[in-house]
């Protein structure tokens, strides 16, 4: 049986204008703000850089989440984004830029699971690489892992 996963994100302009978004496919998705595939809020604001995320299994624990950051404050999300990618820095970096290094598999930092846990990218979410607080890489069964 296929194990389903979703993701809340927020993406950033390269002024910082926020748009928060949930969907089953990040990469695809990421991919399509990138692009400016679709109308609306972020293609007019350049919402173009991945700056944090959150994993969910089951969707409508993502629903809840989305709607959730959407009631908080601007700083509440700054702050959220700040914990983790304190630089502001794309997570995305380096998914599309070749055939080789196509997906998250290459510059994956952190996400977030269900219980709220930092989790870095793992087999299940079949993004191979990730990164620990000391932006470290682990080799697990073939595949890089962040570990300590």
């Amino acid at each position: 049986m296929k194990e389903h996963c979703y993701f809340v994100y927020l993406m950033a302009s390269r002024t910082r204008v926020l748009y928060c978004g949930m969907t089953n496919n990040l990469v695809r998705r990421v991919a399509e703000h990138k692009s400016g595939e679709i109308e609306g809020f972020s293609k007019m604001y350049q919402c173009h850089r991945l700056v944090w995320f959150e994993r969910f299994q089951y969707v409508g624990n993502a629903i809840e989440r989305e709607r959730q950051i959407k009631n908080w404050r601007r700083e509440k999300k700054i702050e959220r984004i700040q914990e983790t990618n304190p630089s502001w820095a794309d997570l995305s970096e380096g998914w599309y830029h070749s055939e080789q290094s196509a997906g998250p598999s290459t510059a994956l930092r952190f996400g977030r699971d269900d219980n709220h846990e930092r989790k870095s990218a793992g087999p299940s979410t079949a993004l191979r690489f990730g990164r620990d607080d000391n932006h470290s890489f682990v080799k697990h069964s073939g595949e890089y892992r962040a570990g300590k």
